[in-house]
């Protein structure tokens, strides 16, 4: 089964306070070898997913220079392999993603043009080792049309994350958007997994955010399954 794979890349990192300041975050330097968006991008070629896009916004030169043609992970290919979009204007004036579901809608010819059925979309500035055929396998089995990643995370850490309900059928009943506290104790990862045909018929210009706009009236719409990952993670932000 052909999946198409989107890495959001642009982020800025202001967080990372000089170690950002001029390059974007999932380009930044890791272990003295790698790049933050590496981990991603073997994940997928691991996974046999080789259809990927990488959205790119600040400062985006040297996460470019670094992918290039994708050779290093075998990517440089005549079908499919990796390749850099940046935000685009359709002619009007250009303006920059104005949130994570912004960037899939100014890249939606994308998505209609891909032969996938399936879209795996992924934050770039992450730490772990995922198979995504096994999060894939769950969200078909699941027969909803919006899969998440989730991690059990501790109690001290919750206020950073968008935490999730996980019922004992596997779906997400309830989302809060970094809580002060939660009982809650699975954080979603911002991997998520979509049925294609369901993403282009609520994808449009009115939607920002990933989260708000998409996400969340999905849950209430019970169409979102939660993929348990027990695995290292790690969102860099500190």
């Amino acid at each position: 089964m052909k999946i198409l794979t989107v890495i959001l890349a642009g982020g800025t990192g202001r967080e990372l306070s000089a170690l950002t300041g001029h390059r974007a975050k999932t380009s930044m330097p890791f272990g003295g070898r790698y790049r933050i968006i590496d981990f991603c991008l073997s994940n997928c070629v691991h996974s046999g997913f080789s259809d990927i896009a990488v959205l790119t916004q600040y400062n985006p030169a040297s996460l470019m220079e670094h992918i290039g043609m994708g050779k290093p992970w075998d990517l440089d290919r005549k079908r499919g392999g990796v390749f850099i979009m940046q935000p685009t204007h359709y002619g009007k004036a250009a303006t920059w993603y104005l949130g994570t579901a912004d960037a899939l809608y100014q890249n939606i010819a994308i998505l209609r043009n891909s032969d996938a059925e399936h879209l795996l979309v992924l934050s770039g500035d992450q730490v772990y080792i995922m198979d995504y055929r096994d999060m894939l396998k769950f969200h078909i089995d699941s027969g909803r049309p919006v899969t998440l990643a989730c991690k059990g995370v501790g109690a001290r850490q919750r206020m950073r994350f968008g935490m999730v309900r996980v019922g004992r059928d596997g779906r997400v009943a309830e989302f809060q958007e970094k809580p002060r506290s939660s009982d809650f104790s699975y954080a979603s990862m911002g991997i998520y997994m979509f049925e294609k045909k369901y993403l282009l018929s609520i994808l449009d210009s009115g939607k920002k955010d990933i989260v708000f706009d998409i996400l969340i009236p999905a849950i209430a719409n019970r169409g979102v399954s939660g993929y348990r990952f027990d695995t290292y993670w790690e969102d860099i932000g500190s």
